[in-house]
């Protein structure tokens, strides 16, 4: 699976708009991410790990709000915060690639 690139440790991002912008940014793109491909194989490619991207962080958010309804000073809320951030840029992402998916249907790499 492909990693993102600037990520960073969510320790001292307490009131750092630039992270949150960062991770809300529809354009940023992970290592290899071609959106002009004009490839079917690549469009299912990135459509599928978009799909389980937000899949892990659906259960990750889920995890932290069970911990903050029992304790809230565990976790920070601007780690939620920027969680559902990056969730909204993980599904503007999906999206893109499922159109892509349509619109490079009956293309492959061979």
């Amino acid at each position: 699976m492909a990693v993102e690139k600037n990520l960073r440790p969510a320790e001292g991002m307490r009131g750092d708009q630039t992270a949150l912008q960062s991770a809300a940014d529809p354009q940023r793109l992970m290592d290899g991410e071609d959106p002009q491909t004009r490839l079917g194989d690549d469009a299912r490619h990135w459509a599928a790990v978009y799909l389980q991207l937000i899949k892990f962080n659906e259960e990750l958010i889920a995890s932290m709000r069970a911990v903050l309804a029992s304790d809230p000073s565990d976790i920070e809320s601007d780690n939620a915060q920027l969680l559902e951030a990056h969730m909204q840029r993980l599904r503007y992402r999906l999206d893109f690639w499922l159109g892509r998916v349509t619109e490079t249907a009956g293309t492959s790499a061979g």
